[in-house]
């Protein structure tokens, strides 16, 4: 008997959104993981250190809020550039554990054109392309 899902099958997508919900769970702004990576990071960076996961400050109470949202295989984050950057490398590492592979090169960053610079320095470096809004 085979056992697989497969592609255009009328549960595939109900069992993959199954699979990914620990990915999920994992990654929500108030979960244990993301508090702990949080600490882990601040600590490393006054310590100097470069790491996967290293960010700026997150001692101001609103860089601490995030909102993700999922469809299939999509992922997006909504908060300020230093916490989506923060998230973006968290999911680049944790995703594949759970058969998720994140692909930032086929990524797009969308903002104001105030933010267009420092966006691209921020996330250029990982194949993001960076977008200004049109109104």
């Amino acid at each position: 008997m085979n056992n697989h899902i497969l592609q255009g099958m009328p549960s595939a997508m109900k069992l993959y959104a199954i699979g990914l919900l620990p990915l999920t769970q994992k990654l929500k702004a108030t979960a244990e993981f993301v508090t702990n990576e949080r600490e882990i990071s601040q600590i490393r960076v006054n310590d100097k250190l470069k790491t996967d996961v290293e960010t700026h400050s997150f001692e101001d109470q609103q860089l601490r809020n995030w909102s993700q949202f999922w469809y299939a295989d999509d992922s997006s984050c909504i908060t300020n550039l230093k916490c989506v950057l923060f998230w973006m490398k968290l999911l680049i590492r944790e995703g594949p554990k759970y058969a998720y592979y994140p692909e930032p090169e086929k990524s797009y960053k969308v903002v104001s054109s105030k933010f267009t610079e420092v966006t691209n320095e921020l996330f250029s470096p990982y194949g993001v392309t960076v977008t200004e809004e049109k109104n």
